[in-house]
This record gives structure tokens, sequence and C-alpha cells, in this order.
């Protein structure tokens, strides 16, 4: 795959930080020869366990893009996401189906969780939510239309949970109210009462 679409497929969120880091170490010599040194040399220096670092990635990579391949960058949407996966294959298209084909199910113990943080941690890595928004429920609310939610979703422990973290179980009740019901089964919030 071309390093530019994988770039683009980065800069578009469709791929996280640790799956484009990924990629990029498992396929060095093919960005090295397809990318100008500058732009190479950006990937091959920067930490990308930095958040600040990932960050400044980020812009220089879209810089260069929007400089050399505009077009490429504003074609990527979902729908070419689906279209994209159904003819294709390789690693770039195994990691978006895995992203994007949504699980049947997802469980959450709250009873191992002790903090709202801790909490929108968990619900991000389990809904394969980026890593660089932050761990709020207004950063969440910015990411309710990426999400696709599973067939099922549910939260054990919850009343305990509701009552060691009362401030957390509203914030969820209120982002869970916009789910549709019928695609996805909530387990565990009583949403009637937001």
């Amino acid at each position: 795959m071309n390093c530019q679409m994988v770039i683009c497929l980065y800069l578009n969120g469709y791929l996280t930080t640790d799956e484009f880091e990924n990629y990029f170490y498992n396929n060095m010599e093919q960005f090295q020869n397809e990318l100008p040194d500058l732009v190479y040399e950006e990937l091959l220096c920067t930490n990308f366990s930095s958040k600040i670092e990932s960050i400044s990635l980020v812009t220089f990579l879209k810089q260069y893009i929007l400089s050399n391949n505009p077009t490429l960058y504003n074609m990527i949407s979902d729908a070419y996401i689906e279209r994209f996966i159904e003819k294709n294959n390789g690693e770039i298209v195994d990691i978006l189906k895995k992203r994007y084909q949504p699980k049947k199910s997802i469980r959450i113990d709250c009873k191992k969780i002790n903090t709202e943080e801790e909490f929108i941690r968990q619900l991000k890595k389990e809904l394969n939510l980026s890593t660089l928004s932050g761990l709020n429920w207004m950063a969440m609310n910015d990411l309710y239309y990426d999400i696709i939610f599973p067939e099922r979703l549910e939260f054990i422990n919850w009343n305990d949970f509701e009552e060691r973290i009362p401030q957390c179980a509203v914030q969820l009740k209120k982002f869970l109210s916009k789910v549709d019901k019928n695609n996805c089964y909530i387990i565990g919030p009583q949403l009637s009462s937001v």
C-alpha cells in the first residue's frame, strides 16, 4: 500500500497512533523509498509514545500531504473505507476490518474502575477510539459520531460503580441516551432516568 495513503488514513483518524507506528516500523524501507528524506526522517525521529511529539508529527504530516496530495486526503471517508475494505487486502485492511466491523458485545467490569478517567480510558479502549483525545466527557461527546457501537454493551457491577462515582455515572447515562436502542442493547445503566 502507498505510504501517502497510510499517512492519510492516520491523519483522518482511521488508524491509531499505535497502528500507524507499528505499520511504519514494519515497512520502514517502503517509507524511505516513497517519501522525501525530510518526511522519512521526521517519522524516524518521532517518539510516538510522547503525546506532544505525536501531535507535532500529525501537524507536519498534514502540511506535507495537503501540499502534495490534497485529493487523496480529502477523498477518505467512511464510505471510502467501506469500499476500500471490500476491494483490498493486506495489513492495513486487516487493521481497518478489526477496527470498523462492529463487535457483537462489549463488557466493562465497573468494579475494577476507581476514577472517571479510568472509566473513560476503558470505554475508549473497548470502543476502539483514538487515544489522542482527552479523558473527559467533552472529548467523548466530540467522538460520539465516530463510534461504532456493539450490538450489546454491558456494564458489570454497575450499581456499585454508580454509588462510588456518581458524577461519572450521570455523564455516561447522558452520553448513552443518544444511542439507538434498536442497534445497541445496553445493560447496566437505567437510561430512562436521564
